[in-house]
């Protein structure tokens, strides 16, 4: 378990410094709001239970049952490149049972996500707001898995840019992404 205070000392301030081995966010995968989140809903939702979409979550990771792709990855059998390298798909749970892609990170990913195809600018755009890695949040601010006390997160995009966020706030801050990868990680470390 880390302590991110001085000397790992709760009595000491905290080490704005300090970080660990899972201090950021990374997956490799283009996760938008509208793949964690129900359509329609709102992603700050107080609980966030019932916004978040169940059959992206089932398999993106199910911490009750260590199975998904986040699982499959975490851990990694060395030689074994293949979940690295693909797309995602899951079962939207629209009545029309649409499968949605989740696409992996690589260059010109933004072309799938333009709804515009006669705007100049709407390349830029897209890739303004796809986030690629970002600092670690939880759904509890006070709890250790925050690297930013009270609450926020700073985002890299697609773009480059990198924008600070607090939380709850935009997507990958907001309380449906808190709540998905707490229950994610927190039977990893046995919380």
């Amino acid at each position: 378990e880390y302590d991110f205070h001085f000397d790992d000392n709760p009595d000491n301030p905290i080490d704005p410094c300090a970080t660990t081995v899972d201090s950021y966010v990374y997956f490799g995968w283009a996760l938008l709001e509208e793949h964690l989140v129900l359509a329609g809903e709102d992603p700050n939702a107080n609980p966030p239970d019932s916004v978040v979409n169940p059959r992206f979550a089932l398999t993106f990771g199910d911490g009750n049952t260590f199975t998904g792709v986040l699982f499959e990855n975490y851990n990694f059998v060395e030689g074994n490149q293949e979940p690295f390298d693909k797309d995602l798909n899951y079962t939207d749970v629209d009545p029309a049972a649409t499968e949605r892609p989740v696409y992996r990170l690589r260059e010109g990913i933004e072309r799938f996500y333009i709804t515009d195809i006669n705007n100049p600018a709407a390349t830029a755009e897209a890739q303004s707001t796809v986030p690629i890695m970002w600092d670690r949040i939880a759904i509890n601010t006070t709890r250790e898995g925050f690297n930013h006390l009270p609450g926020g997160s700073n985002v890299l995009y697609l773009d480059g840019h990198v924008a600070f966020s607090r939380y709850p706030g935009e997507h990958p801050i907001s309380r449906a992404y808190a709540h998905l990868i707490t229950k994610f990680f927190d039977p990893l470390f046995g919380v």
